[in-house]
């Protein structure tokens, strides 16, 4: 999936499952903010550029992973 944001500010947002390297995020100039909701499983940032917050929901009692 890509996600590509707007060049004002935006927050992006990923829901449930795994975010993963099949995710490219680009914030796209702006103040932008990447919500990622983790179900389970691991989130890798690597694919993430131009985003200046980002905001992990963590559901209960899941063993996870953050690879920055």
């Amino acid at each position: 999936h890509n996600i590509t944001g707007s060049s004002s500010n935006d927050t992006l947002t990923i829901k449930g499952g795994t975010a993963n390297a099949a995710y490219t995020v680009d914030g796209n100039g702006g103040t932008d903010t990447l919500e990622i909701d983790i179900a389970d499983g691991a989130v890798d940032l690597d694919p993430v550029s131009d985003v200046d917050t980002v905001t992990l929901n963590i559901a209960e009692n899941i063993a996870s992973c953050i690879v920055l």
